[in-house]
């Protein structure tokens, strides 16, 4: 018990030593990717295929601080393909959201979304996968639960 960690370290092999040695490096290596991986990332603006602001390479450009008025921000979040904020225009649809977002991923819930709902400015449509339930998905409402749903009693 009472050996230091002095003693102990002179008391390996090279091989055991070598060993020791690569197991810290790994580990500092995996705290390093780790710290890096949650950093924050800057959010992209991202315009709709159909959009004149789009770069001739066909990537995406970002937006102007002052948007036209006929242009709208939208984030498109949950179970889509490339999660982001979107431009659009006044008249556009969820459904044009989701097709900006490269559609929905597999497993969407696509019947809890309003498919048809017109998109207004600073809005977020949010896809939730099947089998979460309604409440644990921000900016869904369920179905029937607003006013006039079923089973609301009326006056």
């Amino acid at each position: 018990m009472g050996e230091s960690v002095r003693d102990r370290l002179a008391s390996l092999s090279r091989r055991e030593l070598a060993g020791l040695v690569a197991v810290v490096i790994v580990a500092l290596g995996g705290v390093g990717l780790w710290y890096v991986r949650s950093m924050p990332r800057p959010v992209e603006v991202r315009s709709t295929a159909g959009s004149s602001s789009a770069q001739p390479g066909g990537t995406p450009a970002a937006a102007s601080p002052s948007p036209s008025p006929s242009a709208i921000l939208v984030d498109v979040a949950g179970w889509v393909q490339r999660p982001g904020v979107y431009e659009f225009h006044q008249g556009d649809r969820v459904i044009d959201a989701l097709k900006a977002a490269g559609g929905a991923k597999n497993g969407a819930a696509l019947d809890m979304l309003n498919l048809a709902a017109l998109l207004t400015d600073a809005e977020q449509v949010v896809v939730p996968k099947r089998g979460q339930t309604v409440t644990s998905v921000p900016g869904v409402t369920p179905p029937g639960s607003g006013l006039g749903g079923a089973g609301a009693k009326i006056n």
